[in-house]
């Protein structure tokens, strides 16, 4: 019986390990196929490149050819190239220094903006002074008038005391 389990376990397993090998086997295959592909692919862009090679070998030969029937002109072209590269650093020159003049008129304005900042802020800072002054004020004259209306009722309490004492002084 002991025999039979582990002859069990043992042909689980190999059948396991089959199947894993079987797997592998086609990965294996699959990765075989697109290095294939790849391959393939790699060999026809080698054959276009030297078929292009082929045809850039030919071009250069003309081109060298033309080089050599053209030299005269190459020689003006020289010319006026160098006359171009010298037009062109003056004209780097020019930008350098329109760049520099640029970049300081850009610092003074920024300087000038910043003062314009801080010199709206103090104006934002007096004005809300101004504001709270304004509304210390009007609170001020509200208490004011409370405080008038609290004294005239108290002299018309007060009066009224008066007449009632005069009153009851008279009577006695």
């Amino acid at each position: 019986m002991a025999d039979t389990n582990r002859c069990e376990r043992e042909l689980n397993d190999k059948c396991r390990e089959k199947s894993a090998l079987t797997k592998l086997l086609e990965q294996l295959k699959k990765r075989k196929a697109l290095a294939k592909t790849r391959r393939n692919k790699q060999h026809h862009a080698l054959e276009a490149l030297k078929a292009k090679s082929g045809e850039s070998e030919r071009a250069l030969t003309k081109v060298r050819h033309q080089i050599k029937v053209s030299a005269a002109e190459l020689a003006t072209e020289n010319k006026i190239i160098a006359q171009q590269e010298e037009i062109r650093d003056k004209m780097k020159a020019g930008a350098l220094k329109a760049a520099i003049e640029i970049e300081s008129i850009q610092r003074k304005m920024e300087h000038e903006l910043a003062k314009m900042q801080a010199t709206k802020r103090e104006h934002l800072d007096c004005s809300r002074q101004k504001d709270a002054l304004v509304n210390d004020i009007r609170v001020t004259k509200g208490a004011l008038q409370l405080m008038e209306q609290r004294v005239s009722d108290l002299k018309m309490q007060t009066d009224a005391l008066e007449n009632i004492l005069q009153d009851a002084l008279r009577l006695n």
